[in-house]
């Protein structure tokens, strides 16, 4: 027998899942088989499903985003810098083996350092490319390759102006640009600006 494999349960709605089961069950099929199994296994996806749903629509849609808005920040953010990686770090390497070392930045936010109200979605993506970019540090620092994160706080930007709360500490792009050029002249892995921003929450960071 070959093998079965399940599947999706968002491919089809619960009720086209039970007529399936129905007419699977009315020509003789066993409640063991894997059809009448995935077909049970694809209705309780859709009960938890409902519950989820309706336990988040309780709450403010602004503090609990839909999985698809999650998925897309981890697409962007986290996944995106993984592609470049991909497409530029065997050229980087080849390029340090003939004496000519790069350097690779990735952008994080300082809402990475720790969970940050209103930031469900978009916070833990950026904790994961602090992680990558301290993991690239140790892997790629013996190599000659330099690697530096980018952590910064509130910047003026077109996607920052569609927040709906007080932005402490906004700086314009030109203050942040000139803060990233001295972090790379200095030889710094991270940058984090402004400062009296930043090193608040760094001090959050280590509190309990």
């Amino acid at each position: 027998a070959g093998t079965h494999t399940p599947a999706n349960p968002s491919l089809m709605p619960p009720s086209s899942w039970r007529a399936r089961r129905a007419g699977l069950i009315s020509h003789g099929a066993r409640l063991d088989d894997p059809d009448i199994v995935e077909c049970d296994q694809a209705m309780a996806w859709w009960r938890c499903r409902k519950v989820i749903d309706k336990e988040r629509d309780t709450l403010h849609p602004d503090h609990v985003p839909a999985l698809a808005d999650m998925l897309r920040h981890v697409q962007i953010n986290y996944v995106g810098a993984l592609n470049m990686l991909d497409a530029v770090l065997p050229h980087f390497l080849a390029q340090a083996l003939a004496g000519r070392p790069g350097h690779i930045s990735l952008v994080g936010s300082v809402a990475g350092y720790r969970g940050l109200p209103q930031s469900l979605a978009y916070g833990p993506t950026k904790a994961a490319l602090i992680n990558l970019a301290e993991t690239l540090y140790l892997d790629l620092h013996d190599k000659g390759i330099g690697v530096s994160i980018i952590n910064p706080g509130f910047v003026e930007t077109p996607l920052t102006a569609r927040n709906q709360f007080t932005m402490p500490a906004l700086i314009s792009p030109e203050q942040a640009a000139a803060e990233i050029v001295k972090g790379w002249a200095q030889g710094r892995f991270e940058m984090h600006f402004p400062k009296r921003f930043t090193r608040w929450l760094k001090l959050l960071r280590l509190l309990p």
